[in-house]
């Protein structure tokens, strides 16, 4: 694969996930933005300094402002890659409304933003572009986790796979770059 000339967002990628994504895609050329919000996470990032690496500090992706903003400083902006998120193990039965406010901002709410900024930015560029956004095997097969409170806003998720297939053409390779790194055992 090469993705030389092409600029890819992805969110999470100082995680361990997010790490492994963005060397995968620095190695076949593309140069990628990586928006941060964990400053230990930012330090730790092994491809901080790295030339096809731009980082972007402590944004909130539950804010739109911040989202709008953060799409907005690539130029041609060819991909976005969304793997930040996360989820809570709880019954719902012991899980408050903050707690499942927080889960729902931090994985629908901010897939929905990065969704339309890159609808928006890749649209401007005239190229066509990719979104790929990565979820727990859990949240696309509800049923598997419906007893998990994380689970239970699986419905919304799936809403934004059927998303992501109409807006955006669907790029293989990078798709399967990404599962590629979801699945290595």
């Amino acid at each position: 694969m090469d993705y030389s000339d092409c600029q890819v967002i992805v969110t999470g990628g100082t995680g361990a996930l997010g790490s492994a994504v963005v060397g995968a895609l620095v190695e076949a050329g593309a140069t990628c933005y990586v928006p941060w919000r964990n400053e230990s996470e930012a330090q730790r990032f092994p491809y901080r300094e790295h030339n096809q690496v731009r980082l972007f500090g402590s944004i909130d992706l539950t804010d739109e402002s911040s989202v709008k903003q953060l799409f907005g400083e690539v130029p041609r902006l060819w991909a976005s890659i969304h793997v930040a998120g996360g989820f809570a193990m709880a019954p719902v039965a012991k899980t408050g409304k903050s707690d499942l406010m927080h889960l729902i901002d931090m994985n629908l709410v901010s897939c929905f933003l990065c969704c339309s900024a890159a609808v928006n930015s890749i649209s401007r560029s005239g190229q066509g572009g990719r979104i790929v956004n990565v979820a727990a095997r859990h949240a696309l097969e509800w049923r598997s986790g419906a007893g998990l409170v994380a689970y239970r806003q699986a419905r919304e998720q799936s809403h934004f796979h059927r998303y992501e297939r109409r807006q955006a053409p669907y790029q293989r390779e990078l798709w399967q770059l990404v599962s590629r790194l979801l699945y290595r055992g």
